[in-house]
Formats: C-alpha cells, sequence, structure tokens
C-alpha cells in the first residue's frame, strides 16, 4: 500500500528537509535556493490508482498482475537519461502486450519517491542536485524525471494474470533483441558497468520478444558487452557455450549406451563386447571430469555441433564485417598454441573441428599465465589481435542463445 504520507516522508529523505509542507491541496518544498510546488490531489489519485492494482515497488521494479516498469541505463554510452527519444525506435506493440524505453511513468515516479532508501539515491541525489537549485522555481514533473531516469516497460494486454519472473523474462528477452540488432547493451539501473562504445552494424531486425532466451546466459552475453577489456570480453562470451558444456556431454554419453546397448551384435554373454563397452563409458566418463583438457574441447565441439547452425554463423559474422571470413580463413593466432585457420567452405566437420580448436586454444591463452615455453596472451601487447577474436565467439554465443531459446506465448 502506498500513502500520501509515504510520498511526503520520501521527499524529506530525499532533500534532507525537515517537513514538507501541505497547505490547501498544495505540498510545498522549499531547501535553500530550491522551491517546488505539487497538487496533492493528483498525487493522492496516482497512489489510489497504483493501490487498486494491487501495484508493488521493489529493488526498483513497479509490478502488478499485467505491467512491469524498471529502471535501466545504457552500459555502452553514459548517461543518456535525457535523450530519451533516441529510444522510440525500439518500442514494440503487439497483439500480447506493448513494451518501450522512455522517461519513468507518473506512477513510477511516485511509487519511487513512497520507498527511498536514501543509501540507493545518494548518488543521484548528488548529481542532479546542483542543476535543479538553479531555479527558484521547478516543475515536479519535470524533477523527478531528471532524478529517476529512463524506464523500461511492458504492458500486457487482456484479462490474463502474469507473475513476475514471466514478465521479467519478456523484459530480458527483449532487451537481448536489442543488444542483438543494435549493439547497445541495455540493463538494470543496478547492473550497470560503463564501458566505451563499439562499432557494429545494425541488423535490423524485430525487437518483439517472440522467444523467451535462457536468464542466465543471457546475462553473459550482456556481461561480455558490457566489459572494457577483450580480456574480459572474450571470456564472458566464451561462458554462454561454456553453460551446455555439462548437459552435452551427458546427452552424448546417454546415446552412446542406449546405441550400444540396442545394437543387434551386442551380447551380455560375450566378454571382448562387455569389454569394448566399459572401455567406451570409461572415456566418456574422462570426458565428464572439469580438470580434463580433452572433455572440455570434446564438449565444445559437441555444443557447437547441437546449437550452431554454420549458415547463421557466417551470416552473422559478414553482417559484422565482409572482411571477417576471409581474416579467419588467412590468420591463425598468434599467441595461441596450436592455433588453426578456418575456412567456412569446408566441409562442416572439419568446420566444428578447427572452430572448437581455435576457440579453445585462444580461451587457454588468456586465462593460463605460467611461465613456460607455451604461447600465451600478453596484456596489451596482443589486445589488438584478441579483438579480432571477439566478432566470432561474440556471434557464436548470439546463435546458441537463440537457438537454445523456447517459443513465447503469442
Amino acid at each position: 500500500m502506498f500513502t500520501i504520507e509515504d510520498f511526503k516522508s520520501g521527499l524529506n529523505k530525499f532533500l534532507k528537509i525537515g517537513e514538507a509542507l501541505d497547505e490547501k491541496g498544495v505540498i510545498t518544498i522549499k531547501n535553500r535556493d530550491l522551491k517546488i510546488q505539487i497538487d496533492s490531489k493528483e498525487i493522492i489519485e496516482i497512489i489510489e490508482e497504483l493501490n487498486a492494482k494491487g501495484s508493488y515497488f521493489k529493488d526498483n521494479e513497479l509490478y502488478n498482475d499485467d505491467s512491469l516498469e524498471e529502471r535501466v541505463d545504457t552500459a555502452n554510452t553514459p548517461y543518456v537519461f535525457f535523450r530519451h527519444e533516441r529510444f522510440d525506435k525500439y518500442k514494440v506493440n503487439t497483439d500480447l502486450y506493448n513494451i518501450e524505453i522512455s522517461c519513468a511513468s507518473k506512477q513510477y515516479l511516485i511509487a519511487t519517491i513512497c520507498s527511498i532508501d536514501i543509501n540507493s539515491i545518494e548518488y543521484k541525489r548528488a548529481c542532479f542536485y546542483p542543476h535543479i537549485a538553479e531555479s527558484d522555481n521547478y516543475d515536479f514533473w519535470h524533477w523527478t524525471e531528471q532524478m529517476i531516469g529512463v524506464t523500461c516497460k511492458i504492458q500486457f494486454k487482456g484479462e490474463n494474470k502474469w507473475q513476475l519472473k514471466e514478465m521479467r523474462h519478456y523484459l530480458t528477452s527483449y532487451l537481448f533483441n536489442i543488444a542483438f540488432n543494435y549493439n547497445e547493451c541495455i540493463l538494470p539501473i543496478n547492473n550497470i558497468v560503463r564501458k566505451r562504445s563499439k562499432i557494429w552494424k545494425d541488423s535490423g531486425g524485430q525487437l518483439a520478444p517472440l522467444r523467451l532466451y535462457n536468464l542466465q546466459v543471457v546475462d553473459y552475453y550482456n556481461q561480455g558487452l558490457a566489459a572494457d577489456t577483450p580480456f574480459s570480453q572474450y571470456l564472458a562470451f566464451y561462458h554462454v557455450l561454456e553453460f551446455y558444456f555439462q548437459s552435452v556431454i551427458e546427452e552424448d554419453t546417454f546415446k552412446y549406451v542406449k546405441d550400444e546397448l540396442t545394437k543387434p551384435s551386442f551380447s551380455l554373454s560375450s566378454k571382448r563386447e562387455i569389454t569394448a563397452f566399459i572401455k567406451g563409458i570409461r572415456k566418456k566418463i574422462d570426458n565428464q571430469k572439469e580438470n580434463s583438457s580433452q572433455g572440455e574441447k570434446f564438449a565444445l565441439e559437441l555444443c557447437l555441433k547441437k546449437y550452431l547452425l554454420l549458415s547463421d554463423l557466417t551470416k552473422r559474422l559478414n553482417n559484422v564485417d565482409s572482411n571477417c571470413l576471409d581474416y579467419y580463413k588467412n590468420n591463425k593466432v598468434s599467441f595461441a598454441q596450436n592455433s588453426v585457420e578456418i575456412d567456412f567452405k569446408l566441409n562442416d566437420e572439419t568446420i566444428y573441428q578447427n572452430l572448437s580448436k581455435r576457440i579453445y586454444d585462444v580461451r587457454n591463452a588468456i586465462v593460463h599465465s605460467k611461465d613456460c615455453d607455451k604461447l600465451r596472451y600478453q596484456p596489451f601487447d596482443n589486445d589488438d589481435e584478441l579483438r579480432r577474436e571477439i566478432p566470432l565467439i561474440k556471434s557464436i554465443a548470439e546463435v546458441i542463445i537463440i537457438n537454445t531459446a523456447g517459443i513465447a506465448k503469442s
């Protein structure tokens, strides 16, 4: 439940004033040179609307049975709050829902003030208070829009009730589609890590989440987009692939057992058949050991074969840079031991083998830093070359995220 007392208390906490004066239907805030007047009737109407819808506000999320709104910002380009018009191209309107990124709604602004935690808001106060104090009279809604910034909101249509977890899933999938199509990493405000923006061609694809992506791997993907160094980027995108290693290894083992035991030539009375079967099982078990380099390389190749369509990968790479395919065909990675070229015109089996070998060798070169004769990644010296590997691992991560997604309700 939200109340007008919560609202006035929130104002007091934020501005550190003794009391927000409420006289004749007008709430007046005075602090130093700042003066803001608010129509208390309008505030009460909004509070009543929030309560009537059974709205809750927690951790920067305002939600009820059919809508979710949360604060977001872009990790690619800092401080874009006041140019919210640039997000207009991301609006989505379907028969099931509307989604948009825009200035926070009045409902969100009021809910935030009613629920203010002075510790979490102090940074915004420090940023904006000197600016808003330049005027003797300041518009309340303009002030709060600057204080809160931009939100992402999904509003479902119809009479169905939605769980918060479901609504979050749609929003996360929508934000991934923006990242995939425009290389713009937009995240909930608590997850922002600033970085320099990167050049990446727009794909022009759809933003409406027709697929719901795995939330854990999308987090890894966003971490890669938001990272400052190619070292951090590569590992974050690699984690998307690594997430599926255990499941593909287990699936391969189950298939082996089923295929061997159901062969018409297999006999429980044949010592030779049983011995061969046991050796096969031991090999599969060895591949599942976390410290097995052969096992991880094998799991990587299985993962690529299961979830990566090579035509999707080459299309994505060409969208990044028309010279990408030629680069991987004609260049090894100088700091990676036994690195190989990748010729995408060879047969599929060879391509999958070379992809897994190149990716795995680069991963090892940047993770391991032991003083030995083996080649290894040198920070700064090899950064430019490692950046040339990012389009490959990023594009593979994107295709896998898409191909492991579930279909959204329509």
